[in-house]
C-alpha cells in the first residue's frame, strides 16, 4: 500500500498497478564472473608470453 499510495499522488493517478518485486541476482553473478576474470588474469600474468602464444 504505501508505495502504491505514493506514486498515485507522484503521478496523480487515480488508480496505480500492483507493485511486485523481485530478488535480482545480477549483482551476485555479476560478482561472481568479476572474481574469475581477475583469477584467469593473474594466473596469465604468472606465465611469460611467447611469440608462438600470439599465434594461438
Amino acid at each position: 500500500g504505501f508505495l502504491r499510495m505514493q506514486l498515485a499522488r507522484e503521478m496523480k493517478l487515480r488508480s496505480v498497478p500492483q507493485l511486485h518485486f523481485h530478488y535480482d541476482e545480477s549483482v551476485v553473478r555479476g560478482a561472481h564472473l568479476s572474481a574469475l576474470i581477475e583469477r584467469a588474469v593473474a594466473e596469465d600474468s604468472q606465465h611469460p608470453s611467447t611469440p608462438e602464444d600470439a599465434k594461438e
